[in-house]
């Protein structure tokens, strides 16, 4: 039996093909979009690997933007808030922080994710027995004295140099890889189900 085009209605088959058109051309948008929430719900459950017990504000301050549908280059983005990036950003990309009075531990006890603990911070030690600040021998810092026996706990520099420790695109490009093509699948389905007016 031959089958033809013929068999369609050519008006309703015609506005049927063009509302395919634009339902398809929105999969990539919604496709980048679905990838950059699990990308950022991924980032979010395994800060606390990389990161010493995360407040909720700092995860909170993650979020995805949605790609922009009906443009020839979508993207979606995983970013955080601008108030969290001021604290996480240079656990994300390193680098020389400056500023006034910053602390660099010196002697201080640290845990496996290279915070120091809070018994060791600055300011604990200052209200503690014997602790005071003083610049003894040119070094400003956070001294201990214990009996004869004097400390130097912290020193106080004008920057600090950190090393990258949240590897935040690796864990948000993986994730988002390893959902797309099902991600992708199922947007293209809904597309043709929208288009065909079944659903």
């Amino acid at each position: 039996m031959k089958l033809s085009m013929s068999m369609a209605k050519g008006p309703v088959f015609a506005k049927t093909i063009a509302k395919a058109g634009k339902n398809l051309g929105e999969v990539m948008a919604y496709t980048l979009t679905n990838c950059a929430f699990e990308g950022r719900a991924k980032l979010q459950r395994d800060m606390g690997k990389y990161i010493h017990k995360p407040t909720g504000a700092t995860t909170r301050g993650v979020y995805y933007t949605q790609a922009k549908k009906n443009t020839s280059k979508p993207f979606s983005e995983v970013k955080f808030s601008p108030l969290a990036w001021k604290w996480m950003r240079y656990s994300v990309l390193g680098g020389q922080r400056s500023g006034p009075t910053l602390t660099a531990p010196v002697a201080a006890k640290k845990n496996a994710y290279g915070n120091v603990v809070a018994a060791q911070r600055a300011k604990n030690i200052l209200t503690g027995e014997g602790g005071f600040r003083a610049t003894l021998n040119g070094t400003d810092g956070v001294w201990k004295r214990d009996g004869r026996k004097l400390s130097l706990m912290h020193v106080y520099k004008p920057s600090l140099q950190y090393r990258s420790r949240l590897p935040m695109q690796k864990i948000v490009y993986d994730e988002a890889t390893r959902v797309f093509k099902a991600k992708f699948k199922q947007n293209v389905t809904k597309a043709l189900k929208r288009s065909s007016g079944l659903s």
